[in-house]
């Protein structure tokens, strides 16, 4: 995959390019890694949503992503530190396509949310090759997503997933 046409049909993301990069995982036959760069110099503040121009530094990070042609994919992405003129603080920028769990895509997590339907926990671990906690909080995710799109009230979100527990009823 030399083309970058071809890498920015395949995945894009808002405020992101894919480069022409296409990086191999070293121990890891099965890994690719897909580069992407920023489109602007902005950000947005994780607090109260305000786009920053201001920033303090820049960490490269990798969120895994849905796997494609027998290679695990994963997104290789600068992240900012901005400097919030609202909040007057710093704080690390929101991404909208990144999972409550900041090492993957929403479409992973929702991948492994449907796994967890079919087998249990500990088998999708391994086949996916994650920690059980990972899994249990991807399944977690999977779930409330699920309970806000059924319409059914938010106590409902907690208590599966082993977090909460129902109260206990006095006789």
């Amino acid at each position: 995959m030399h083309n970058p046409t071809s890498l920015r049909a395949l995945f894009s993301l808002p405020s992101f390019v894919a480069a022409s990069r296409l990086l191999g995982v070293f121990g890891d036959r099965y890994a690719r890694v897909l580069v992407f760069r920023r489109r602007k110099k902005t950000a947005i503040c994780s607090q109260c949503g305000h786009r920053c121009r201001g920033r303090d530094d820049t960490r490269t990070c990798r969120a895994r992503d849905l796997s494609a042609g027998g290679f695990w994919i994963s997104v290789q992405f600068e992240r900012f530190r901005v400097h919030c003129p609202r909040c007057r603080s710093v704080f690390v920028e929101r991404l909208d396509w990144l999972a409550t769990h900041p090492r993957f895509t929403p479409r992973f997590a929702m991948h492994v949310g449907a796994l967890c339907r079919e087998m249990t926990n500990t088998a999708v671990a391994k086949a996916e090759c994650l920690h059980d906690s990972t899994v249990k909080d991807l399944d977690r995710i999977y779930r409330q997503q699920q309970v806000a799109r059924a319409g059914l009230p938010a106590a409902w979100t907690r208590w599966p997933s082993g977090g909460a527990r129902r109260p206990h009823r006095r006789q």
